[in-house]
């Protein structure tokens, strides 16, 4: 059992002075030592095992280093420490514990310090307003100036959705009276509520109510300025929607249409003009994409990273108005090419059929997409006739099976999966049956 004991109790050397014991066990072994986890090699342990660091592991602290519990990273993990604001009380707060390398900074040659976190080249954006991460034992405990241990260095992260503050601080003001604060390139802008107007949302829409009052006696007539204001939000139906208000790539709160709850989805603001909403994303296998109906359904994965969105929220975006589908390929040596496929829908549940146009762009489409046009989603406890969704490992508008195969097993980019034809994370009319590095599917309204 490894505990901590005072100074007064070791010896100048290292072993502990206390000889009497009165729980009735035999002492074996007792030392002391200096350093951060160093008890972990004594009495001829081994110390901590050689997979990942050591980290301060909370999900929510008043202060950096007033975190007192600890994790295990794995072995392609680092610390971080990242600093947020609460969402209903707006007091800041920090959340440590291990990270993926991979969502941090993919383009650090060293991992001693890794800067800021990213997603897909873009600075994560959201309630983060700070994301450090380092790569030694413990060194996620706010200012750290142990020899043992890396001093973390400051990202600004730049926040949007949900967040009070700007990286220019514009926001820190707090300047929407009656609404909400985000920055753009050169300034901020508000999202007002309902009823209110004006660049700091401080105009009332209303009109005034006049009122009377009679008495037997006295007749007085008396008229009030009453403004009927209704103070919920809106929030939008789309990234699309969005793009008026900010530019920045990130995660945004949005609710899809004829739906009563809302969602993070991440919005693509630099693509083609921006405004698109990212269904599908692939980039290093962390996610496994062979799942079952329900999840395909709902979603799964982690938004800033691999995740897919959900078919009844892409069904719901998409069958309200015309809308265009895009899809982004990254091979196994960096080249990328992309294709749009006008007139995307999906049709409803439990089918969530597949609509699309013959695609245009550099990817090429005589064997893409749309030759998977009218059939619906398949998995493998939901694959028709089939049995598609078990040999290509994988969830997809599958036509006998595929020549494409986005949500198949994610396996060296360049090679090919032989599980089935053009199995893997395949693409036909790019690179034919080898594996992509990255994909990314994304729509919007035109």
């Amino acid at each position: 059992m490894f505990y901590s004991r005072s100074h007064k109790l070791c010896g100048s050397f290292g072993k502990r002075e206390v000889v009497n014991r009165s729980n009735g066990n035999t002492l074996l072994c007792a030392k002391c030592c200096l350093g951060n986890l160093c008890n972990a090699a004594l009495c001829g342990q081994t110390g901590l095992p050689s997979v990942g660091p050591v980290c301060f592991n909370c999900d929510q602290a008043s202060t950096p280093s007033s975190c007192n519990t600890i994790a295990q990273c794995g072995r392609d993990e680092v610390c971080h420490l990242e600093k947020t604001l609460s969402s209903l009380t707006h007091a800041t707060l920090y959340k440590s514990g291990c990270l993926l390398k991979t969502h941090c900074d993919r383009l650090a040659q060293s991992l001693t310090l890794i800067g800021r976190r990213r997603y897909d080249k873009t600075v994560i954006t959201g309630n983060d307003l700070q994301l450090q991460c380092c790569d030694s034992n413990v060194c996620n405990h706010g200012k750290v100036s142990s020899a043992s241990s890396t001093t973390l260095t400051t990202a600004a992260v730049t926040p949007t959705h949900n967040s009070i503050l700007s990286h220019q601080g514009a926001c820190t003001r707090g300047p929407c009276v009656h609404g909400q604060c985000f920055e753009n390139s050169t300034d901020y802008v508000c999202q007002c509520e309902n009823g209110w107007t004006g660049k700091n949302c401080d105009n009332s829409t209303s009109t005034t109510i006049a009122t009377s009052s009679t008495t037997s006696t006295t007749t007085t007539s008396t008229t009030s300025t009453r403004p009927t204001t209704t103070t919920k939000l809106t929030v939008p139906g789309d990234c699309l929607e969005l793009r008026a208000i900010t530019r920045v790539s990130g995660v945004y709160n949005i609710r899809p249409a004829g739906m009563f709850q809302t969602i993070d989805v991440y919005c693509d603001m630099a693509t083609d003009g921006g405004g698109w909403t990212v269904f599908q994303r692939r980039v290093n296998g962390s996610v496994d994409f062979y799942q079952n109906f329900s999840l395909y359904e709902n979603g799964f994965g982690d938004v800033h990273g691999e995740h897919w969105l959900g078919l009844k929220y892409v069904h719901a975006m998409t069958s309200k108005a015309q809308t265009e589908l895009r899809v982004d390929l990254m091979a196994a040596e960096g080249s990328t090419v992309y294709e749009v496929f006008p007139n995307f829908r999906l049709s409803a549940s439990p089918d969530y059929r597949l609509h699309v146009d013959k695609g245009n762009g550099t990817a090429g489409d005589d064997y893409g997409l749309s030759y998977h046009n009218g059939n619906s989603f398949s998995t493998y406890d939901h694959d028709g006739d089939h049995d598609c969704a078990k040999q290509c490992h994988g969830g997809r508008w599958y036509n006998d099976c595929a020549f494409v195969n986005f949500n198949g097993r994610y396996v060296t980019p360049g090679t090919a999966d032989t599980s089935c034809a053009h199995a893997g994370i395949s693409y036909y009319n790019f690179k034919q049956g080898a594996s992509m590095a990255e994909t990314k599917m994304m729509f919007r309204r035109v």
